[in-house]
C-alpha cells in the first residue's frame, strides 16, 4: 500500500465514524464515538502535515498543500471547541454538522486534486516510502492521545 492509499484508507475510517456517531444511540454512545473520531482526525492531520505534505511540496502542489493546513487549522479548531461541550448540547450539534461539511470538502479536495497530481509527479518507490514514514508515525501515536488532553 502508497502513502496515497494509506491516507485514503484513513478517510473511509473517518466517514464510518461519522456514519457510526449518526447510528448512535445514547449520549454516551455519541461521547465515545466522537471521542475516536477526534482522535482519528487528530492522527490523520499529523500524518499528512508530517510526513505527506513534506514530500509531495517539493514537485509543484505547494498550493494545494498549503489550502489543506489551513482546513487541517480549521477543523482542528472545531474539535477543540466541540471537545469542550457536551454531546447533547445543541451547539455540539451545529459544530458537528460543521466539522463534518469541512471534514467532506478536505476529503473531496485531496482525492480529486492533490492525490491524482501526487500519484502521477511521483513514483511507486516515493510513494512507499511516505507510506512507511506514515506507518512509523501512526505507530508512534499509537496508545497515545492524537488530541490535546484537558
Amino acid at each position: 500500500m502508497n502513502g496515497v492509499e494509506m491516507l485514503k484508507q484513513q478517510h473511509r475510517e473517518v466517514e464510518r465514524l461519522f456514519e457510526q456517531f449518526d447510528a448512535a444511540r445514547s449520549m454516551q454512545q455519541r461521547h465515545e464515538v466522537f471521542r475516536k473520531l477526534a482522535d482519528a482526525l487528530a492522527v490523520h492531520a499529523v500524518v499528512e502535515e508530517q510526513d505527506f505534505y513534506p514530500a509531495v511540496n517539493q514537485r509543484g502542489t505547494s498550493e494545494k498543500v498549503l489550502e489543506s493546513v489551513e482546513e487541517h487549522l480549521e477543523i482542528q479548531r472545531l474539535l477543540a471547541r466541540m471537545l469542550l461541550l457536551a454531546s447533547d448540547d445543541e451547539r455540539f450539534d451545529r459544530s458537528m454538522k460543521v466539522l463534518r461539511q469541512n471534514v467532506a470538502h478536505h476529503v473531496a479536495e485531496e482525492e480529486h486534486d492533490l492525490f491524482p497530481q501526487v500519484e502521477r509527479l511521483f513514483d511507486e518507490k516515493t510513494l512507499a516510502r511516505i507510506a512507511d514514514a506514515i506507518a512509523r508515525t501512526q505507530h508512534d501515536l499509537a496508545g497515545a492521545e492524537g488530541r490535546a488532553s484537558g
